[in-house]
């Protein structure tokens, strides 16, 4: 089972009398020490007195305590987790389940981003060319490297994979 952990915070700092201030990606280690209060974006705000340990601590069981927003998990590592009684498979743009795309799950993490799979073909057609394109694997190597490649990705599809693939070869040997 994925464990939950806090990487960040997205605030959005408001006062009487000042527009709000949004402070994307707040680390959660900084959140807790609350360094965020020293960011140049809240300098246009009215003084916010927070010193010393406890005027510190205060502030963040506050926002804790008192906020009407849920905390929205975010995803940091990409593959398989179990959210809501069912297994999901999270890529740098969202999540696949069983019934499609997952709505709501967000991915946080540098270089993620390009790990996003393309959605599912939209036509019969559109899913035709696709298999046409995934079977053309045969025809750029050995059939037996082939099957296999073309096996584990059909195996990932259907639940947590308990295994992975490595080819071992000679340095420059194509593989």
């Amino acid at each position: 089972r994925t464990q939950s952990i806090v990487t960040h915070y997205d605030l959005r700092v408001s006062r009487t009398g000042a527009p709000p201030v949004t402070l994307p990606d707040v680390p959660a280690e900084d959140f807790g020490k609350v360094t965020w209060v020293d960011r140049a974006e809240l300098s246009g705000l009215p003084v916010l007195t927070a010193s010393g340990q406890t005027a510190r601590g205060e502030i963040v069981t506050a926002i804790k305590s008192a906020t009407p927003y849920p905390i929205v998990p975010a995803y940091g590592r990409l593959g398989w987790h179990h959210r809501g009684g069912r297994w999901i498979y999270v890529h740098g743009g969202g999540a696949w389940g069983a019934g499609g795309a997952v709505p709501d799950v967000r991915v946080h993490g540098d270089g993620l981003a390009v790990y996003t799979m393309a959605p599912p073909p939209a036509t019969a057609d559109d899913g035709r060319r696709a298999f046409d394109a995934l079977w053309g694997l045969f025809d750029m190597g050995p059939d037996r490297a082939a099957a296999v490649e073309i096996g584990a990705a059909y195996r990932a599809s259907m639940g947590r994979p308990v295994g992975s693939i490595t080819y071992l070869a000679l340095n420059q040997s194509g593989k």
